[in-house]
This record gives C-alpha cells, structure tokens and sequence, in this order.
C-alpha cells in the first residue's frame, strides 16, 4: 500500500469537462479518489474539491485568481497551455502512469496539509472554548431553571463554534457501579424537529462516550468518514429519521468543579456564519 493510500480518506478531485473521457479516472485508487467533473463554479461550490483540475472552459468561466480565492485550500492543477501558476503543472507529453502517480501524489499532500491544519485549528481552538464556556458556566450558577441553564450554554456554545447544531449528553449515576449517558439537549439552525430524551450505555462505541470517558476533545471532518480503526462510531439514526446531514463534529468534554467529567458538548457543522440556514443547495458554506 502507497503513502497516499495510508491516509485512509476519500478525496474529492473536480475537473473540468475537457478531461470527462480521461481514462485516468478509472485507474486512480477508487476507494480513495472521488473524481467529479464540474461544468462550472456552482458545481464546484456543491463539491468542494480538494484538488481542481482546471481546463479553459473553466478558465474563461472564472479567472485563474478568482478561482484560488474562492477556494483557498484546494491545491490547483492545470496544463501548461493554460499559462496559470497552478500548484502542480500537467504535460501533455507525460507518461499516463507518471501522470497518475503526480496525481495521487498531489492527494497525498493535501491530506497531510489538511490533517495538519485541523490539528492546529483543534489546539488553537479548544482553549478558546473551554475557557469561554467556564465563563458562562460561572455566569448562569444563579440560573434556577436547569433546562433555561442549558439552552443557554448551547447557545453560547453555537456562536464560539460557529455552528450549525449542538448537542448535550450528561452522565447520570445510576448506582455505585454503573453510569448512563443522556442525550439531554440539541439545537439546530437549519430544522425544528421534535426531541425526545434518550439514554445510552457509557462506553466508548459512540463519540460522545469515547470523549467523556478519555476526558479528551475529538474533531471529526466527517462523520461518515470515519476510519476503521477507530472505536468510535457516528449514530446515523437522526440523520435518517430528519432528512439531516451531519458532516463536522467537534466534541469535548464538560466538567465540574473539581474537574470530574460531567458531560459532553458536541458541535456539529461548522459554517461561515451563525445566521446561515444549511440546505443541500448551500452545502458548500460548510467549513470542514
């Protein structure tokens, strides 16, 4: 197995429709590489490639620039009869399979930059937040009604996050010996739906129960991408049941005063602004 394959994601690569009929497709790893051809920038929007293999049809759609700000972390390809300052520069005159190699390499490489920038995002933001919720926490204490108590949380927990939807699960003592997450509390911009409280074992098969049991934060850049070695898994069954789709997820947990988890805060689907209503036309004002 190649370097590119270790990183076990699927990579979208959107090309323009003068590669449509590009054998290339069908031999790059199938599993791993979801190619996508886009006809214009809506599509691209829809998809938002990891990697753009610009053609000029696409090129007259939209300048070089404009195409690069509108997707700053997409890594840009192109042939050198475009005359743009692509990262990676195609030639016509190259092997096929040298031509397939640069461009699993090309994944390889926006892998490793994007789980490096999540990393960092996940550090540089995960103080932010706790310290900001131990704000509120210490701000509501005089809050009488729990339920008011924890709507504001989540609430305020949206705008930090900058999130679609967030949920709260807190642990329940059932005895000395046994514990129980609750499913307590969610919130979500884009639909109503009626909630009904559910209870789960305590163990590390969900997300929730893994975060509150290793006392550790998870960002998940899609939910349904989890990989195998894991022991985690995404419950599917709300998404099922409302028509919803949850991609991000970024979980931690929620302690008290003496630093005894209490419960867990998930926020899921970040996007560019709290005021946005997701829909699976405006899927691309996700931030992943």
């Amino acid at each position: 197995m190649n370097s590119f394959a270790q990183t076990q994601r699927s990579i979208t690569i959107g090309f323009g429709p003068g590669y449509a009929s590009s054998e290339i497709w069908k031999d790059l790893q199938p599993k791993l590489v979801i190619p996508t051809e886009i006809v214009s920038i809506t599509a691209a929007q829809r998809y938002n490639p990891a990697l753009i293999l610009l053609d000029h049809h696409l090129v007259r759609e939209m300048d070089f620039p404009q195409w690069v700000e509108e997707f700053p972390e997409a890594i840009f390809l192109g042939t050198d009869s475009l005359n743009i300052d692509a990262d990676l520069i195609l030639s016509s005159t190259l092997p096929y399979k040298q031509t397939i190699k640069l461009l699993e390499m090309a994944c390889y490489q926006w892998a490793l930059k994007s789980e490096k920038t999540e990393r960092a995002k996940m550090r540089e933001t995960s103080f932010r937040y706790l310290n900001k919720l131990a704000d509120i926490s210490i701000s509501l204490s005089a809050e009488d009604d729990l339920m008011t108590l924890l709507r504001k949380i989540l609430t305020e927990g949206q705008n930090i996050a900058c999130c679609d939807a967030a949920s709260l699960f807190l642990i329940n003592e059932i005895n000395d010996h046994e514990r129980e997450l609750v499913f307590k509390l969610t919130q979500n911009d884009s639909m109503d739906f009626p909630f009904e409280e559910m209870r789960f074992p305590l163990d590390e098969s969900s997300v929730a129960g893994y975060v509150a049991l290793t006392d550790g934060e998870l960002n998940i850049p899609d939910a349904y991408q989890l990989s195998g070695t894991v022991p985690y898994r995404f419950n599917q069954s709300f998404d099922r049941r409302t028509g919803y789709r949850t991609k991000s997820i970024f979980a931690i947990p929620l302690a008290n005063k003496q630093k005894e988890v209490i419960g867990v805060l998930q926020f899921i689907n970040r996007k560019k602004a709290r005021s946005l209503k997701i829909t699976d036309e405006n899927r691309h004002w996700l931030i992943h």
